[in-house]
């Protein structure tokens, strides 16, 4: 009784993974995932088949990156990134002397980009100068100033 009402539940993520071509069924209860992983409906928790959908899923996302950026492919391809420790910086648990949470959001602001340095923000016209606007704002320079070392690109 439980079993069929776990393959019921089931049952939709697996049409989404089995359209896909991601996972094989070999019975009602008895699925192949990508990576060649049996799996038991009747004998396995409906946590653990979750969380071997959530790891599918994260592949998958994986796999359309590197076919985007093939620069990023690790050996023959189909991997996914090894992301993990740069996620693991990115949402720390806690704090520490050497990686606070500021280091946290600056990284997962560069991560994302959604980093306006000088050079994006004269491209976008957003600037009155092509000078660095923090460089400005610390008094190391000008507005205005033609010291190559300040500036942006010309606009655009």
């Amino acid at each position: 009784m439980v079993c069929r009402q776990v393959t019921w539940h089931k049952r939709d993520g697996f049409t989404t993974l089995w359209s896909v071509g991601w996972w094989r069924a070999v019975t009602a209860s008895e699925w192949i995932t990508d990576r060649g992983m049996e799996i038991n409906l009747c004998r396995d928790s409906p946590a653990f088949v979750r969380d071997l959908v959530v790891q599918a899923v994260r592949r998958w996302r994986w796999r359309r990156i590197e076919a985007r950026h093939p620069s990023l492919r690790q050996g023959e391809g189909g991997h996914g990134l090894h992301f993990l420790p740069v996620a693991r910086l990115c949402y720390p648990l806690r704090a520490t002397a050497q990686w606070t949470f500021e280091h946290a959001g600056a990284l997962r602001s560069a991560v994302t980009n959604r980093q306006w340095t000088q050079i994006r923000v004269c491209r976008a016209n957003l600037s009155p100068d092509r000078c660095c606007q923090l460089c400005v704002a610390y008094g190391l320079v000008e507005p205005g100033s033609t010291d190559p070392r300040f500036l942006g690109t010309p606009h655009a």
